[in-house]
Order: C-alpha cells, then sequence, then structure tokens
C-alpha cells in the first residue's frame, strides 16, 4: 500500500541527473522533494487543454528551471566542445615528440 509518511528513493538516477536536480530545486527556493513533485505533476499533463479551452502553461519558476537546464547542457556541451580541441592539440603534440624521439633513436643505432 502506499504510505505518504514512508521515505522512498529513486535508484538509477545518474549523478549529472542528481547535480542538475539540486541546483534547480536551490535555484527556485524548492527541496528537491517540492521540485521533483511539480516536475512529476507537469509531466503527467503537459500542456493539457482545460474546460475553457485555454492551455496550462508553466510557471515562472518551471521556466527558470528549464533555462537553468538549457544553460548547464549548453556549458557542457562548450566544455565537451574544448575539450576535444584541447585533447586534439596533445594528440598532434606527442605525435610530433614520438616522431623526433624516433628519429633521434634511428640516428643513434647508425652510430
Amino acid at each position: 500500500m502506499d504510505n505518504p509518511s514512508m521515505p522512498w528513493s529513486l535508484i538509477g538516477i545518474s549523478d549529472e541527473a542528481r547535480k542538475i536536480i539540486r541546483l534547480a530545486a536551490a535555484e527556485s527556493g524548492q527541496t528537491i522533494g517540492q521540485w521533483l513533485n511539480d516536475r512529476i505533476l507537469l509531466a503527467a499533463a503537459p500542456q493539457t487543454s482545460v474546460n475553457s479551452g485555454s492551455t496550462v502553461s508553466t510557471s515562472g519558476e518551471d521556466q527558470a528551471a528549464l533555462e537553468v537546464l538549457q544553460r548547464m547542457q549548453q556549458t557542457l556541451a562548450d566544455a565537451e566542445t574544448f575539450s576535444a580541441h584541447e585533447i586534439e592539440t596533445y594528440q598532434i603534440a606527442l605525435e610530433e615528440l614520438s616522431r623526433r624521439v624516433a628519429l633521434l633513436e634511428a640516428t643513434e643505432n647508425k652510430g
């Protein structure tokens, strides 16, 4: 049976997702439980029509959380691009050093 006073946990949530949730909850001034509860309820009835014919819109807090997530995704994408470039730069340098060492070894072996 469902007992709302019993604590529970979610298994399988990545560390990255946990960090995002903590940050978004803190920025909205909510506990993690409140923030997750709001998001779950929103996900259960996304943009559904009400009797008046209008749609349910997201709150300012929801929009702020979405913007935070988008900024975090962009920051992560930028970091990945930067890292890939840096790795490529190091790879080129290592290949050049390897080539030079091979030439030095070949020269020493001839002498």
